[in-house]
Parts: C-alpha cells; structure tokens; sequence
C-alpha cells in the first residue's frame, strides 16, 4: 500500500543532524574566565538619573505634521458622552480621543502630548485630579484642561483655580459652543 512507504520528511535546521565536528576536547568544557570583578571595598559608581526639568522650562509642544489635525483627549465615564463629543467633534479639524478615567487620561496624554485635555468632574480621578497632575508635569503644563461638569455638579472656582484648571464646559451643553469652546483652546 502506498501509506507504508517511506517519505522524506525535512529536519528543521535547529534540530540536530548528522555529527561532522571533532569531539569536543578536555578545554573546550572549561568556562572561560570571568571579567574582572570590582574590588569589593569600591561601590559600582552609581547612575545618575536626569533631573526633570523646572515647570518654566517645560519642553514645548510636540510639533505635528503640517496639516495634522490636533489631538484632544476626553476623559470621561459615561459611554453616551463619549459618543456625543465625537458626534459634535467629527466634522472639526481635530482628532479625538476617549477614555473613561482620568489615570487612562493621564497615560494617554504623556503618551501623545494632545493639544486640549477635557475631564470630566463626576468620575473617579476626576477632572481636579487630571488637571492638578498634568500642571505639576513639566512635560504637560503647558496643555490647556477644561473640566466638564453638570448644572447639578458645577465647578468649584477656587480649587478650580488651586489646580491650575484653563476653563470649563457645562452639560448639557450646545453643540456650537462646543465646537467654538473647543477652537478657542487649540
């Protein structure tokens, strides 16, 4: 029957094939010698690590491609207000990015520097926390925070104010003075 013959059947290369080397000689098992290790009287020099630079000489804003449309992150909890920012924002010159926390707010911004932060007053690490955090960070001091809040949680003006925060946007809010609240940041 055919299934009974032999086939050739390929070795991968990492596996073993046939034993053309010489054999292996007494000093070939021995390990070769170590580096030098350092005199144990003197510690390893320690590694300095770059000294952040003050809030004054912050770097400046990632520069974009010409014609790049700026980034703006909205930090929000609720999945319908997410999607009603990028109904409003779909049609503007902008690219938008959503996330429900202000921790995720703050990676994405250190990650792509965005042009406008929104956050949110009613979630957990809320927008004080968000706007408190990128203020303090040199490298994202420079970004504009607007808080979003509701008509029942309005915004408190003095620790607005304590954290650094650039404006606010009331919900329900109408979409033109959104749109126009939004262009007057980037």
């Amino acid at each position: 029957p055919k299934g009974d013959e032999p086939t050739d059947i390929p070795i991968p290369a990492d596996e073993p094939t046939a034993v053309d080397e010489a054999p292996l000689a007494l000093e070939d098992l021995t390990p070769a010698p170590a580096a030098e290790p350092a005199p144990a009287a003197e510690p390893a020099p320690a590694v300095e690590e770059p000294t952040p630079a003050p809030a004054a000489e912050a770097s400046p804003p990632v520069q974009r491609a010409p014609g790049e449309p700026p980034p703006i992150i909205l930090a929000e909890d609720s999945n319908t207000m997410r999607k009603i920012f990028a109904m409003v924002l779909a049609g503007e010159p902008c690219t938008l990015f959503t996330v429900p926390s202000g921790r995720e707010a703050l990676e994405k911004a250190r990650q792509i520097r965005p042009a406008l932060m929104i956050a949110d007053l009613s979630m957990d690490d809320d927008g004080y926390y968000v706007c408190r955090e990128m203020k303090a960070d040199p490298e994202l001091a420079h970004i504009p925070v607007l808080l979003l809040h509701s008509q029942l949680n309005p915004v408190d003006e003095d620790r607005a104010g304590a954290v650094g925060a650039d404006g606010d946007i009331e919900k329900p809010f109408d979409s033109l003075v959104l749109v126009e609240k939004v262009k007057e940041y980037l």
